[in-house]
């Protein structure tokens, strides 16, 4: 046997003790996430509850801001946001008509339209608008 059989030999042993093992190891893979398949559903099912509550409490805030206090209940307070609404297709036939913009950044036009509402004022929209910010730690905020 010459040393690149041997060396071919070797390689054969090794390949299918890889493959053996890579079957071994995607059955634990699959009996493990088995065994967490239910904590995984559960816990999915807990974010989409919290999303909703989180919603119910951002509108429940806004209801109950009276326009004074924005901090309408412990770890929830009312902020108020500028918003810029607008066709982005008009505002960038806007943009290169009027060589501000060679395409539409978002941000920069926003930014733009918020300071100079009276050169945009034909197709853009800026207003107030409230948000309900919860605090990350409401452990802290309620007691």
């Amino acid at each position: 046997m010459t040393v690149l059989d041997e060396a071919l030999v070797r390689l054969l042993e090794q390949r299918e003790l890889a493959s053996k093992l890579s079957g071994e190891l995607r059955a634990k893979r699959d009996a493990f996430e088995l065994t967490l398949a239910d904590d995984v559903a559960a816990s999915k099912e807990l974010v989409a509850q919290m999303a909703a509550t989180e919603e119910e409490v951002r509108a429940l805030a806004l209801a109950a801001y009276d326009g004074t206090n924005k901090h309408v209940a412990p770890g929830v307070e009312v902020k108020i946001f500028t918003a810029v609404e607008y066709d982005s297709d008009v505002a960038l036939a806007w943009a290169v008509k009027h060589g501000i913009f060679l395409q539409l950044h978002r941000t920069e036009f926003e930014r733009f339209a918020k300071g100079s509402t009276s050169t945009v004022a034909e197709f853009v929209v800026v207003r107030e608008e409230l948000r309900a910010q919860i605090a990350t730690d409401l452990r802290k905020a309620l007691s």
